[in-house]
């Protein structure tokens, strides 16, 4: 299990933030291919994957566990997912550049 002896609150809160971080977030097709035209994506879908399965929580202990989330943010009817803003550091660590490494580009 992901952190063996940790609440499952802080289980599931610490893998969606992974999920939907600026790691993982840029590069997942598979997650990218679940979201609907606004990003959202049902919780019952995310409980069926095989990390979310093993923490095994109810759709509400997941609402309650992302509520004060700066990563994640839960549908008004609780029923979705998504990431709360795109940032523009995701697309330019994407593309192999660090904040440094573009401050090192800019003339000085």
């Amino acid at each position: 299990m992901l952190f063996q002896g940790q609440d499952r609150m802080f289980q599931v809160k610490y893998q969606l933030e992974y999920y939907f971080g600026p790691v993982n977030y840029p590069t997942d097709r598979y997650l990218k291919s679940c979201e609907d035209k606004e990003g959202w994506i049902f919780i019952d879908e995310i409980q069926g994957w095989y990390k979310m399965r093993n923490i095994g929580m109810m759709d509400a202990e997941i609402v309650s566990a992302m509520k004060n989330s700066t990563v994640v943010e839960v549908s008004a009817d609780s029923m979705k997912l998504r990431r709360k803003q795109a940032l523009v550091n995701d697309q330019i660590t994407f593309l192999g550049f660090d904040k440094e490494g573009i401050r090192n580009l800019t003339p000085a």
